[in-house]
């Protein structure tokens, strides 16, 4: 079996290269318009169920407050794809690592600021 050694340089470059700017993560969509998240369920359904305008995501709590409220809207068997899938919208816009709770300790940011950034560096 080989395995692929990489130099540090390679790891900061894939650590540090920027990600596409996705719209979609199952069946949460980004609207850039009104900057917030909608769920529409089941996937090509265009009834919303759901929004959260991330204008009122502004600390680590405030991000993770979302999570416990989805869980408890949705049918059992469809809790884990659409908390996990909310989970990932909110770390691609927000970059929660960096942003909102890195080394434990919580932050305050305007996601739109955030959200700004990401796409930018995206488009680079």
């Amino acid at each position: 079996m080989h395995t692929k050694t990489y130099s540090l340089g390679e790891l900061m470059e894939r650590k540090f290269a920027p990600r596409e700017m996705r719209e979609q993560w199952g069946p949460w969509r980004y609207e850039r318009g009104r900057m917030a998240l909608v769920l529409r369920w089941p996937v090509g359904d265009t009834r919303e169920r759901y929004v959260i305008h991330l204008s009122r995501c502004c600390d680590s709590a405030s991000v993770l407050d979302w999570l416990p409220q989805v869980r408890g809207l949705v049918p059992d068997e469809n809790e884990a794809e659409m908390v996990g899938n909310l989970l990932l919208a909110f770390d691609d816009l927000l970059d929660l690592q960096r942003n909102a709770c890195s080394s434990g300790i919580n932050k305050t940011f305007k996601a739109f600021h955030l959200i700004n950034e990401r796409r930018r560096k995206a488009a680079i």
